[in-house]
């Protein structure tokens, strides 16, 4: 299994997050047709681990999970239950920079991070 299918998974299969979005849990982009709530996984950052003579001994990968909303509340409330899905799932969000730099997009979307 993907690491993007993973962290989707995870999400996917938490109750409090379905309640909200439903099924719209995306890898890379929203659909054309999704409306606000929905969760967007993109992957932000791969690292290879390296042993001492530099062969590759494993990955680590870095997901942004941004939970949008159609406000700032709605949003917050997808991210707060998306954090707790990725939680259940072993995967918990690191700690972020605020989320985001446009100004409109902070009224709209909460962004975790999570590594796998």
């Amino acid at each position: 299994m993907s690491s993007h299918a993973i962290v989707k998974a995870a999400l996917d299969a938490h109750p409090g997050l379905v309640a909200l979005v439903g099924q719209k849990v995306r890898i890379d982009f929203a659909e054309e047709t999704d409306t606000e709530p929905y969760v967007v996984i993109k992957r932000d950052g791969l690292d290879f681990i390296r042993g001492l003579g530099g062969q590759r001994l494993g990955e680590n990968e870095t997901f942004e999970v941004e939970c949008w909303g159609k406000n700032r509340s709605q949003a917050i409330d997808v991210s707060a239950q998306a954090a707790l899905a990725l939680e259940a799932a072993n995967l918990p969000p690191d700690s972020v920079a605020p989320d985001g730099i446009d100004p409109e997009l902070l009224t709209r979307v909460a962004v975790l991070s999570v590594q796998i």
